[in-house]
């Protein structure tokens, strides 16, 4: 009796937990066009400036302050920020955003995308990319210490990534250095024979056919970094500011140590879903190529402090503090 009377209350417990939820169903036909798809933001400045697997549109977000806010500046929290679509739209509607992420290299674009080049930093930005149009590009960075993830690369395209990072390493630290960073990340995959699919990367049963005659993989490179460049001068000199836009990189769940000091009067995020995706696999060669790992430590790390949305995590021991009985006895274990 005390078993079934345990489970029965176990089962109220989450049933009002469930029912202090706020649900809107949306009928019809769901396609990838969706405002919870990261297509649209391919289209638009600064959203663009990395293609990411997951995340909102900048219209999804635009829509829940325009719904929701009543004209007013106002702060807005986003635990999982992802490269940072909420609070980037935020910053660029005038309100003040925080957003916190575990994924380096999410964290890293987050940083990216709210760079502002004052008037004379933008023709600074354009001799560097005149520079490396030039460059022979004769630096060559060490490759990464991972045999799994340069086996994702033919050896030319591998040696012309490693060359366009080995130009990137001359640049000096700082905005500009970043803008080139994000570019080479953004062309990783494409000079890659594998392509992310479900939970990791699968091999193209189709290569991309980028090549002119005559081209060396370190042309097809520059051209592709090229657009890219391009494409960021182009949206930096609209002059639109997301300098309220501020990212810490650590887990939500420690929020109590980030020292941050204010309230919020609204929290929009997409959190961790209870599926296979893996970030440490499908994002494996720009976290190695990034230099975001160091060592299968620093990748082992990250994959467990994360909160992870994938159901391969083993949860015992972890967080045992934190949460409801509920959820810490019977939930997670």
């Amino acid at each position: 009796m005390t078993e079934v009377a345990t489970v029965n209350s176990i089962t109220s417990a989450y049933r009002n937990i469930q029912n202090r939820i706020q649900m809107e169903y949306h009928l019809g036909r769901v396609t990838y066009d969706s405002p919870v798809n990261f297509n649209e933001s391919l289209q638009k400045p600064r959203h663009r400036w990395f293609p990411y697997k997951e995340g909102f549109s900048p219209s999804f977000v635009r829509s829940f302050f325009n719904r929701y806010v009543d004209g007013k500046s106002i702060r807005v929290i986003d635990p999982f920020a992802g490269v940072g679509t909420t609070i980037i739209e935020a910053a660029m509607m005038g309100h003040m955003g925080l957003g916190i992420e575990i994924n380096p290299l999410a964290f890293f674009i987050s940083e990216t995308k709210k760079i502002h080049l004052n008037p004379s930093q933008l023709p600074e930005f354009n001799d560097a990319i005149q520079q490396f149009l030039q460059s022979p590009l004769e630096d060559i960075a060490l490759p990464p210490n991972n045999d799994t993830v340069k086996s994702y690369f033919e050896p030319s395209d591998l040696e012309a990534l490693l060359r366009v990072k080995g130009f990137i390493c001359t640049l000096t630290p700082g905005p500009i250095q970043n803008l080139f960073k994000t570019a080479f990340l953004s062309a990783i995959e494409i000079f890659s024979t594998h392509r992310k699919a479900g939970n990791g990367l699968k091999r193209k049963t189709k290569q991309n056919n980028l090549s002119l005659l005559g081209e060396t993989a370190v042309d097809r490179l520059k051209k592709y970094v090229y657009h890219y460049l391009k494409m960021y001068h182009e949206d930096l000199a609209l002059g639109i500011e997301a300098h309220k836009a501020t990212f810490i990189h650590g887990s939500s769940l420690e929020i109590r140590s980030m020292n941050v000091s204010t309230t919020f009067n609204a929290a929009l995020t997409s959190p961790p879903y209870a599926n296979c995706f893996d970030y440490s696999k499908i994002y494996i060669c720009e976290l190695w190529l990034g230099d975001f790992f160091a060592n299968s430590e620093s990748q082992k790390n990250f994959r467990m402090q994360s909160v992870r949305s994938h159901v391969h995590a083993t949860w015992a021991n972890r967080y045992e503090n934190m949460g409801s009985e509920l959820m810490n006895k019977y939930i997670y274990l």
